[in-house]
């Protein structure tokens, strides 16, 4: 399990009040909505309870300097919410709370390193962020690939079709694709650099622009599919190369727009 998979599901239906709901209950078994919900924890409303009364309902600005006393569970976790409604479901919460409504990122900076945050703790759908992935969140390393590589001379390889086709990845793959206008296709390979390397999985994405930000989100889309310790390599489609020309014409699309 990779630090981004601490998603929990149990059984019931919710009908998600918001974007961030609706796809925080789609990631539970589905990664290809992942990179789209960690973006909009950032961007959306958060609710957190406090100890602290601020006054009547409503917005208000808080003065700099502001001391917010947080709840916090029995073992220590922040307990956040994706709205008010969530607070009080299964009647966990019975009594009146205090909360405020906060940016993700703004709620993300408020806390130390050593938090751990549980979102929806009492919900159908929720999820579980360690401390490193908070903080990966709020740097944007979070969807960001272990690492890229130039190779910048000639480069004898072998490529072909992997013997086992990767069906549950590649599912993820074009639902992922079909959600970014970008993408025009998306094409796959297995490929091996030496003969002492063990082949890996190599896809060839059609992208008209943005492609790192794309390869930074496909990555964390098909992430709980790739073995641990297994490599997996991105390029652009681009007529110039002959990877390119090859996943372009001798291999059928994994996802091509309509």
């Amino acid at each position: 399990m990779g630090l981004t998979d601490i998603f929990k599901a149990k059984k019931g239906k919710t009908e998600p009040e918001n974007k961030l709901e609706d796809l925080l209950i789609k990631s539970v078994n589905e990664p290809a909505y992942r990179p789209e919900f960690y973006k909009a924890l950032l961007e959306e409303d958060l609710v957190i309870l406090t100890e602290t009364q601020l006054g009547a309902e409503g917005e208000k600005i808080l003065k700099e300097n502001t001391k917010i006393k947080v709840v916090a569970l029995a073992d220590g976790r922040i307990p956040v919410f994706t709205s008010v409604k969530r607070i009080h479901d299964r009647d966990e919460m019975k009594q009146n709370v205090n909360f405020i409504k906060l940016k993700g990122i703004d709620l993300f900076r408020i806390f130390d390193e050593q938090t751990t945050v549980i979102l929806n703790p009492y919900s159908d759908f929720s999820k579980i962020l360690l401390p490193d992935e908070i903080k990966k969140m709020r740097t944007g390393e979070l969807l960001r690939p272990d690492k890229q590589i130039n190779i910048q001379k000639e480069t004898k390889i072998r490529i072909g079709q992997p013997a086992k086709y990767p069906n549950e990845l590649v599912n993820s793959l074009s639902i992922y694709c079909s959600r970014r206008k970008e993408i025009r296709g998306a094409y796959l390979a297995q490929i091996q650099y030496s003969p002492n390397d063990k082949p890996h999985l190599l896809f060839g994405i059609d992208v008209e622009n943005n492609a790192d930000g794309i390869f930074n989100e496909v990555s964390e889309a098909i992430r709980p599919h790739i073995p641990q310790g297994d490599m997996v390599d991105f390029i652009k489609i681009d007529s110039k190369n002959n990877v390119s020309e090859y996943l372009t014409k001798q291999t059928k699309p994994v996802y091509l727009r309509g």
